[in-house]
């Protein structure tokens, strides 16, 4: 039997109503603040507060800056790719969920 290569599991349980500073959501995803930046210009993410000093990120921003980077990675898209690919996600969940409530 092979051995096993050595891996590290890293996880997360965040409460929804958690909410974020920019430093916490870069340190946390591993992007700078110019990244951060890029992502609320693209409209990936949402940031509350009147400036970037203030700026309040939703724990749901770590799923999405964390996909974005990954396809931005694996498949070579662009921001604004990773984007509309997480609206167009989003758009499907929605869907799904309202088929759910049409079911019998």
């Amino acid at each position: 039997m092979g051995k096993l290569p050595n891996s590290t599991v890293t996880a997360e349980i965040l409460e929804e109503d958690v909410r974020l500073t920019r430093y916490e959501i870069c340190e946390a995803c591993e992007i700078s603040v110019q990244q951060l930046t890029e992502f609320i210009e693209e409209g990936l993410v949402d940031a509350g507060g009147r400036g970037p000093d203030e700026w309040q990120f939703h724990v749901t921003s770590l799923r999405r800056i964390r996909f974005a980077k990954s396809i931005r990675r694996d498949l070579g898209v662009n921001t604004a790719g990773a984007a509309l690919a997480l609206d167009l996600l989003d758009r499907i969940d929605a869907l799904k969920q309202k088929l759910r409530q049409l079911e019998p």
